[in-house]
């Protein structure tokens, strides 16, 4: 199906060979994430276990909420970058139209970038990731093929 520039994305097994190879690439780059973080949290879990007894559950809390912040603040600096090459939006009339509607909403971005979804996947996509200063509205490359940007400012709405 086709209907301004978006295409339903077809099963894995019918996807070319390059698609499949980016995919496994960006599945061993989560594992290697998910397992580095395991063991970080797990190390960490035991290590206050041990060094705090009875008090351990509030203190863990803090730590994975902490842990949690940072990496949300970091998200659009070190994991999104790890996938997706991110490069600000070429479109100088969108990007303004969506600074418009976030600062409307009271949520003020840093930047509006791109992401080049177009090599794993045709399918349209937004969102806001970051906190405070690290804060950005992000886009597919996919979404670009429009004459219009109504997909964007519906994806970013």
């Amino acid at each position: 199906m086709f209907e301004c520039g978006l295409i339903a994305a077809a099963p894995i097994d019918q996807q070319p060979r390059d698609l499949r190879r980016a995919w496994t690439v960006d599945w061993l780059k989560g594992l290697g994430l998910s397992a580095a973080l395991g063991a970080l949290f797990g190390g960490v879990f035991l290590w206050i276990v041990v060094a705090t007894g009875a008090q351990w559950w509030w203190v863990f809390g803090l730590f994975a909420t902490l842990i949690g912040l940072l990496l949300v603040f970091v998200t659009p600096y070190v994991l999104v970058p790890l996938f997706f090459k991110m490069r600000p939006l070429a479109d100088a009339a969108t990007v303004e139209r969506i600074h418009a509607l976030v600062n409307r909403a009271g949520a003020p971005v840093r930047d509006v970038c791109s992401l080049d979804f177009s090599r794993r996947t045709a399918e349209a996509n937004a969102a806001v990731i970051g906190l405070g200063q690290s804060r950005r509205v992000v886009t597919t490359r996919s979404t670009g093929s429009c004459a219009s940007s109504s997909p964007r400012r519906t994806a970013a709405a």
